[in-house]
C-alpha cells in the first residue's frame, strides 16, 4: 500500500541527525529554544511577517546538579559559559582536543553543581559523555526550584540547533535556468564552485520566473568554507531559477524522519494521490515544532497545530511533535498564545486531542497544573452566563479583531455582540479541560464542567438567530460579496474571498468570576 502513496524520495537517503550525546535542559527549555529559534529564522528570511513575538523566552541561568557515582574523570559539553563546584568549591575544568570539558571528581558521591549562563542566542544545555550519561540530574532555571532535568539525544552541538533530518536532492533541468527538485521542499540550495550564482525560487515555474525582490523569502547567496554558494536562509520552493546548470546545483532539503509512516490506497487513484501529497505536506511541515507551511512566515501557531493533530496520528505518528509545541506555545511570555485569544482555546483543544489520539498519560500527568492554571486564566474573561469576552492584547497579532479574537481570515467580528463561533469554541476548551484533567484526577475537572454547563444553557437560549420563516438558525450572516484586500502576506490563504461577518448574540452587562 504504501507504495501507492510513495514519498519524493527513499527513506534510506534520509541522513538522520545525531543521536549518540544525552543533552540535559530545564524543563521546557528544548521546547522553548527550538520556537525561538524558528522565530527568529523567520523573521530573518521573510519579508513581511505577522507573527506576535510574545513567545516564552528560555531561562538565562540554569544550574545542574547531581550526586557522582564514581570518582574519576568526566566529560562534559556545554552550550553557554559554565562555571562548576565540586562539594560547593569551585574547579577549572581542562579542556580536551574536541572541545570538551574534563572534570575529575575526587570521589564517589561528591555533589557538582555545573552552572550555565546563556543569553538571547545561546540557550544552556549539558552534555555527559559516554557511559556517565544515565545519571541522575536536576536543575534549576534562574534560582527556580530543583526538578529532573529534561533529556533530549543530539550530537556534538544541542539538538535544539537541528532538530530535523536532512535528505540531499538532484534537480531536473525544464529548460531555460528552470530546475525543478520534484516536490515542495524547505531547504538550501547548494552550487559548484564558481562565480556568485543567481538564484530565484517558487511553488510553480511562474512564481520562480518573477522578480526574486517581489518574493516573501530573501534569496541571499553566501559562500561556503570549500568554495561552494548556498543561499543564506531555507528556502520553501520546487522550482528554482539560476544561471547554473542542473549538474551544478543540488538541495539539501530539512525533512523529519518518518520511519512508520501511515500509508493510503483505494480503488480510486486520484484519492490515493490526494493523500499521499496530504501527507507530504504534513511532513513538510514538521520543522522541530510543527509550522504553518515551508513558505511565508513558517511560524507555529496553536490552530494550525490543533488541526493537524488527527492527521498526524494516522499520516506520521509523530506525536513528540504534538507534545512539544503544546510544551512551547504554552508558555507565552504575556498574553494568549500567538496573541490571539481563541489560540489559546485552541491550545487546551489540542492538548486533550493530543492525549485521545496518542494515549501519551506521562503527558497528562506533567502538565494538568499548567493546563489547570492555563484556562483558570482565560476564565477571568468570562461572565456569569459563562460567555467569554477577551481583553485585547496590547502587542498581540495585529489582525485579529476585538478582544484580539480572529476566527479566521475574512471573519467580521461586531463590537457589540458576542460570535457564536467564539462561544461554542470555549465551550469546547472547557469540555477539553475536563476530559484532560478528569485523566489526571485533577480535582479542576469538575470546575471547569460546571462552567461549561452555564455556558451550554446559555447559548441554548441565546446563540440562535430567526430565519425569515420564523424558524431558528445560526448560519453566519454574510456581507455582500467582496475580494479581501491584501494587507498582509497571509491574506492569500483566506479560505474564502467572501468577507464574512460572524454570527452573534446580544451581549449582557452582567459579569461575574467563574464558578471555583
Amino acid at each position: 500500500m504504501a507504495e501507492r502513496s510513495p514519498q519524493p524520495f527513499a527513506e534510506s537517503d534520509v541522513r538522520p541527525t545525531p543521536a549518540d550525546v544525552v543533552w540535559l535542559y530545564g524543563p521546557g527549555q528544548y521546547e522553548l529554544a527550538v520556537l525561538a529559534r524558528l522565530v527568529d529564522e523567520g523573521f530573518a528570511a521573510n519579508r513581511r511577517v505577522h507573527y506576535p513575538r510574545n513567545n516564552g523566552r528560555v531561562a538565562v541561568a540554569t544550574v545542574f546538579r547531581t550526586t557522582a557515582a564514581r570518582s574519576g574523570r568526566f566529560r562534559l559539553r556545554v552550550s553557554g559559559a559554565a562555571s562548576v563546584t565540586i562539594d560547593a568549591v569551585p574547579v577549572q575544568p581542562l579542556v580536551g582536543e574536541d572541545g570538551a570539558l574534563q572534570l575529575d571528581v575526587p570521589e564517589r558521591g561528591a555533589e557538582v553543581l555545573v552552572e550555565i549562563v546563556g543569553d538571547a542566542s545561546v540557550v544552556p544545555a549539558l552534555a555527559v559523555v559516554g557511559a556517565d550519561s544515565d545519571g541522575a540530574w536536576s536543575v534549576s532555571l534562574e534560582g527556580g526550584a530543583w526538578t529532573e532535568a529534561a533529556r533530549r539525544r543530539g550530537g556534538i552541538r544541542p539538538p535544539h540547533l537541528s532538530p530535523t533530518a536532512t535528505v540531499t536532492l538532484p534537480l531536473d533541468d525544464l529548460g531555460g535556468g528552470l530546475l525543478d527538485v520534484g516536490a515542495p521542499v524547505l531547504g538550501r540550495p547548494v552550487f559548484a564552485a564558481g562565480p556568485l550564482p543567481f538564484v530565484a525560487s517558487g511553488e510553480s515555474p511562474e512564481e520562480a520566473a518573477s522578480d526574486p525582490r517581489s518574493h516573501e523569502t530573501r534569496h541571499d547567496v553566501v559562500p561556503l568554507a570549500d568554495g561552494t554558494w548556498t543561499t543564506r536562509h531555507r528556502l520553501g520552493f520546487r522550482y528554482l531559477r539560476t544561471d547554473r546548470a542542473a549538474s551544478e546545483v543540488s538541495v539539501e532539503a530539512s525533512v523529519r524522519p518518518a520511519p512508520r509512516a501511515g500509508a493510503f490506497a483505494c480503488s480510486d487513484d486520484r484519492l490515493t494521490r490526494i493523500w499521499a501529497a496530504a501527507q507530504y505536506t504534513l511532513r513538510t511541515c514538521a520543522q522541530g515544532l510543527l509550522i504553518d507551511g515551508i513558505k511565508r512566515d513558517r511560524m507555529p501557531w496553536a490552530g494550525d497545530q490543533a488541526m493537524s493533530t488527527l492527521a498526524n496520528a494516522f499520516a506520521l505518528g509523530a506525536g513528540g511533535l504534538v507534545a512539544d509545541g503544546l510544551v512551547a506555545l504554552g508558555q507565552p511570555g504575556h498574553g494568549y498564545v500567538n496573541g490571539i485569544s481563541d489560540y489559546s482555546l485552541w491550545w487546551v483543544v489540542n492538548a486533550d486531542l493530543y492525549v485521545r489520539y496518542f494515549g501519551d498519560t506521562a503527558f497528562v500527568e506533567s502538565e494538568a497544573q499548567r493546563v489547570h492554571e492555563f484556562v483558570g486564566d482565560l476564565a477571568q474573561h468570562a461572565g456569569e452566563d459563562g460567555i467569554f469576552r477577551p481583553l485585547r492584547q496590547v502587542g498581540g497579532f495585529v489582525d485579529a479583531g476585538p478582544g484580539s479574537v480572529f476566527i479566521d481570515w475574512g471573519v467580521e467580528l461586531e463590537h457589540d455582540r458576542d460570535p457564536v463561533a467564539l462561544q461554542m469554541l470555549w465551550y469546547w476548551a472547557l469540555r477539553s479541560a475536563e476530559r484532560f484533567l478528569e485523566r489526571a484526577a485533577h480535582p479542576g475537572s469538575a470546575r471547569w464542567a460546571a462552567l461549561a454547563e452555564v455556558l451550554r444553557a446559555t447559548l441554548r437560549t441565546r446563540a440562535w438567530g430567526r430565519r425569515p420563516d420564523g424558524g431558528r438558525s445560526t448560519s453566519t450572516r454574510r456581507t455582500p460579496r467582496t475580494r479581501l484586500t491584501p494587507t498582509s502576506s497571509r491574506c492569500s490563504r483566506a479560505s474564502t474571498p467572501v468577507s464574512r461577518r460572524a454570527c452573534g448574540m446580544p451581549r449582557s452587562a452582567s459579569r461575574r468570576e467563574p464558578p471555583s
